[in-house]
């Protein structure tokens, strides 16, 4: 996945070196990046690893802001929005501090532009064959979702956002506040899989 902050300059946040032909993704790979927009600092981290990958946004920004988000491969991601109010399109979803959803869009192309901030963002998103694999043995709430995924149809978990609550947000902050590379790996597919069950 790729971000690009769209105003008066475009800043790419996180770049397809994993994902370059002809290399090989390596296992785990971290990295973190730092932006000077003219309207404030944007700052980001995006770990990836066995095919998931998880961003974390953060802006202390004094002028709104659009993010762009680019995947050429078929994913689904989750979406929470910690701090600020958002935007998401193109099913023009507003999310206010502490909510989500779980969206999927055939080739991924979608805006998350940020109205009220500072903004603070966290994503996973993995590919739809490992996301349907995990949820087997799903609530009744993800059949209905999942069976828009087979059929790949543009589909949201929730008509409306969802309320993050306490059990999500340890979940992410266990990864946030993870420093080593070896033990988030070690968590990281039950940290996603507990994000899974509680949304």
């Amino acid at each position: 996945m790729a971000f690009e902050a769209k105003g008066t300059i475009n800043e790419r946040l996180s770049g397809d070196a994993v994902k370059a032909p002809g290399v090989v993704p390596p296992r785990f790979h971290a990295e973190t990046r730092e932006r000077q927009l003219p309207s404030g600092l944007l700052k980001s981290t995006q770990w990836t690893f066995d095919g998931i990958s998880i961003t974390h946004v953060r802006s202390e920004l004094n002028a709104p802001l659009t993010l762009q988000l680019h995947d050429d491969s078929d994913v689904i991601t989750m979406l929470f929005n910690l701090r600020g109010k958002i935007t998401m399109s193109p099913d023009t979803q507003e999310l206010s501090a502490s909510q989500h959803n779980l969206f999927y869009e055939p080739e991924c192309s979608s805006h998350i532009h940020a109205e009220a901030l500072p903004l603070e963002l966290f994503l996973v998103q993995l590919p739809k064959n490992k996301f349907l694999e995990l949820t087997r043995e799903c609530p009744d709430e993800l059949q209905l979702f999942n069976e828009q995924l087979k059929a790949g149809m543009r589909t949201a978990l929730a008509a409306k956002p969802l309320n993050t609550d306490l059990h999500l947000i340890t979940g992410i902050n266990a990864m946030l506040q993870c420093a080593l590379a070896d033990a988030l790996k070690g968590i990281g597919l039950k940290e996603v899989d507990v994000i899974i069950e509680c949304s």
